[in-house]
């Protein structure tokens, strides 16, 4: 045991107090933080695994090859070949990835593989 002299301003008897290491209730202090840490990380994967933009229909799909002529944009094709109710946007999504595309902007007699059906 050590003993320390506390004089600050709060504690005015000028009297030493003892100081044990190994305070027990720093284990009670430690646990919300070790608590918060884990839900944080918990929260965080879960958000990570479900924003991963796979969709739960992603089996693969065929596909058709398609010429890109003048005043095609992706998004256009992306419109006619996403089936009724899709999200045109997950099409782009596809094509861009099957294509390896970096961005939305593509060149007159390109050939482009996109989902079909």
């Amino acid at each position: 045991m050590e003993l320390t002299n506390n004089r600050s301003p709060h504690h005015r008897s000028g009297r030493s107090t003892e100081v044990t290491k190994g305070d027990p209730t720093a284990k009670h202090t430690k646990a919300p933080l070790r608590a918060a840490v884990l839900l944080t990380t918990v929260v965080a994967s879960v958000f990570l695994i479900f924003s991963s933009g796979v969709e739960a229909d992603s089996a693969p799909r065929q596909t058709v090859l398609h010429v890109v002529q003048p005043g095609d944009t992706l998004w256009d094709l992306a419109r006619r070949h996403t089936p009724a109710g899709g999200d045109v946007r997950a099409t782009v999504g596809h094509i861009r990835h099957l294509n390896g595309l970096p961005g939305s902007t593509v060149e007159v007699g390109t050939a482009l593989h996109i989902p079909s059906g």
